[in-house]
């Protein structure tokens, strides 16, 4: 991951309270039912292990393991059951819950966008992007959302570099 990417990826992290990628998360993440990382981690240790590999960068160790749980107990993300089964604790689901954006009160965002199509793969990554967070399309390249999504938006289209091609508006209706 380059540096950009990473810096974005841990501000994203940071606006939205949640964990970054790192084997902490991952490992949490597994004690999750049905999460794709628990199902890995029941079915296929192999692929759990694996995945866990390259979010270490390649440097997976059995001390990066034990890292990360003495860390999640560190930091109260983990819970001990009288029996000495491990689980999540609320703090733990709270971080590494996905972006859920607050409903904007008398407003609505709107994208604007015109990507040339040598540009086409970041064309579907910004489409798939306002899917995500709950945009409308109200024509091929203009889509509303009632949802405060500005900063994730914002964040997402300066580093896909996009900003010569997307115009973010706050719209509120007028009354006639």
């Amino acid at each position: 991951m380059s540096r950009r990417k990473q810096d974005f990826s841990e501000w994203l992290c940071r606006q939205q309270g949640v964990l970054p990628n790192s084997a902490l998360r991952y490992t949490l993440s597994a004690l999750v039912p049905y999460t794709k990382a628990n199902l890995d981690l029941v079915f296929r240790p192999g692929a759990f292990f694996d995945e866990l590999e390259k979010i270490d960068k390649g440097v997976y160790s059995r001390a990066a393991i034990s890292k990360a749980y003495y860390e999640a107990k560190r930091k109260q993300l983990i819970v001990i059951g009288s029996d000495g089964s491990l689980a999540l604790s609320e703090k733990a689901l709270e971080s590494i819950r996905p972006f859920k954006p607050k409903k904007l009160k008398g407003a609505h965002v709107m994208v604007i966008f015109d990507i040339p199509e040598q540009e086409n793969r970041k064309r579907q990554w910004l489409r798939l992007l306002l899917r995500e967070l709950k945009f409308v399309q109200i024509q091929k390249s203009v889509w509303t959302s009632e949802y405060d999504c500005f900063e994730v938006l914002s964040a997402g289209i300066i580093e896909q570099r996009l900003e010569d091609y997307v115009r973010i508006f706050e719209a509120r209706p007028v009354e006639a």
